[in-house]
């Protein structure tokens, strides 16, 4: 028996074959949810105070130096030596003592 499809109706029998419920690989919302509710990690207080810290070093910066990326006070190369340098001076000082 052969039937006689116009083209709009192969590319509708095409489409029905082709289909396939994707649905029933997708865990239902209720188990993502617990799941993304039982894995959230809270972070430490001394991660928040460094967060803290550093919005505050941000509210310091320029508007140069935000929009050309330069590292916040204290953090750049030049800041961290200069205070191994003033600690290394302490220790001398405190040792002369």
């Amino acid at each position: 028996m052969s039937q006689n499809l116009n083209e709009d109706d192969l590319i509708e029998t095409l489409n029905e074959d082709d289909f396939v419920e994707t649905d029933a690989f997708v865990p239902s919302s209720d188990i993502v949810l617990a799941v993304a509710i039982s894995q959230k990690l809270t972070p430490s207080p001394s991660v928040l105070e460094e967060r803290d810290r550093q919005y505050e070093l941000r509210a310091q910066q320029s508007l140069t130096a935000t929009f050309f990326g330069d590292p916040l006070p204290g953090r750049s190369a030049l800041d961290r030596w200069r205070a191994e340098q003033e600690r290394i001076a302490r220790q001398s000082e405190d040792e002369g003592d």
